[in-house]
């Protein structure tokens, strides 16, 4: 329990960025993650404090007249809604605006607007031109975009993992797995062009497209290969973060990998993974307990 009030406590330290960053996916990924909340039954006194603190914290930064701030301010008076119908509408207000702004419904806006490979919480819009398309026609799409963005941009791998995240949803591993192995090339092509070591974005993008290529071998029942892409993406990761710190993206690789080694019988390998596991947590309260020490000698 410990360990989850650290993370929690950490989350709450990035709310003043939040509510004082006034981008586009601003307020529907806020809405999200309280959706999320909603629909946890346990999680209740935490929905509670995130709007209390979000509408307190808008208050405070945000001008008085600023329509954001009242968005905040109504919060914590909204009612329970965890079937997601105002997630929904509201996503689908912001998104219908975006194209009407953009003035282009194409994959490139789609991605201008979604910022990220997979939805926060309901899907709503967020694949939508994907639907009804082929995958040969939406590699020609990919390709496409590559040559306005380049092959090795951060928007381009994340289109890549989009729709590798599509296909997973529609149980097409043979597809998820196909594309995801002409990207993986493509990052073994890098090391000899960039130090993606140097590069975290490029070091994050290279690491997740071995961590989705091991999750549709291992989709497919190919644990073999799935635990040597995950090894890979953990190893890539590990350029920049070291064992014992507290990182999302190789947590996750390594839960994955714990799942599959433990499946394929090798104790010594899924210990490995559960004692950097739970390095990382460990990490957090430390980091926790650090911090609420600080707080209160200012309080002092």
């Amino acid at each position: 329990m410990s360990t989850a009030w650290a993370l929690i406590r950490s989350a709450f330290l990035s709310i003043k960025e939040a509510v004082v960053n006034l981008h586009h996916r601003q307020l529907p990924d806020l809405l999200a993650i309280l959706l999320m909340l909603q629909r946890n039954k346990h999680t209740d006194p935490i929905h509670e404090s995130m709007t209390r603190y979000l509408h307190l914290t808008a208050r405070k930064y945000l001008f008085q007249d600023s329509p954001v701030r009242a968005v905040f301010e109504s919060l914590p008076g909204l009612p329970k809604d965890p079937a997601g119908h105002l997630f929904l509408a509201y996503d689908a207000y912001c998104r219908a605006i975006w194209k009407h702004n953009t003035g282009d419904g194409g994959i490139k806006a789609l991605w201008s607007f979604n910022q990220a490979s997979f939805p926060r919480a309901e899907e709503g819009g967020f694949y939508e031109i994907l639907k009804g398309m082929q995958p040969e026609d939406i590699e020609i799409q990919l390709r496409l975009v590559e040559e306005d963005w380049g092959p090795c941009s951060t928007e381009t791998f994340s289109l890549w993992h989009m729709v590798a995240q599509w296909f997973y949803r529609n149980g097409e591993f043979r597809y998820m797995e196909s594309f995801l192995q002409q990207l993986c090339a493509r990052v073994h092509g890098l090391e000899n062009e960039f130090n993606y070591a140097e590069d975290h974005q490029l070091n994050f993008n290279c690491m997740m497209s071995f961590s989705l290529l091991g999750v549709a071998q291992e989709s497919q029942g190919d644990l073999i290969s799935a635990m040597v892409a995950l090894h890979r993406s953990i190893a890539i990761r590990s350029q920049i973060i070291p064992n014992g710190m507290w990182d999302p993206g190789k947590l996750a690789a390594l839960r994955k990998l714990r799942s599959i080694v433990q499946r394929l019988g090798d104790a010594a390998q899924a210990s490995y993974c559960t004692e950097q596991i739970d390095s990382m947590y460990a990490s957090q309260e430390r980091e926790d307990r650090q911090e609420q020490q600080l707080s209160g000698a200012r309080r002092n």
